[in-house]
């Protein structure tokens, strides 16, 4: 049986142990590239246009070829959108 008249602590945020058994973990914020993704891997489609674009940049660096100056500008702007790196 507890005793009424004991000092008891309150629990205090950002202790280390949990306040229940199985504490809640809170998950990233979906966007829409994310939903998409997910539902393209549930068809059976999993593109990451990520390494691709870099592999492309690269070749086209190495090139130094002037007829590919406006795709490369189009690649390095498809790589910041879409925070390859």
């Amino acid at each position: 049986m507890r005793d009424f008249l004991q000092h008891r602590a309150e629990p205090i945020p950002g202790r280390a142990e949990p306040f229940t058994p199985s504490a809640v973990v809170l998950r990233e914020k979906l966007t829409p590239e994310k939903i998409v993704a997910m539902i393209g891997s549930l068809v059976g489609g999993n593109y990451d246009p990520c390494p691709d674009t870099v592999r492309r940049i690269r070749d086209l660096a190495a090139r130094n070829d002037p007829i590919g100056d406006a795709e490369l500008s189009l690649l390095i702007d498809r790589e910041r959108r879409l925070r390859c790196r």
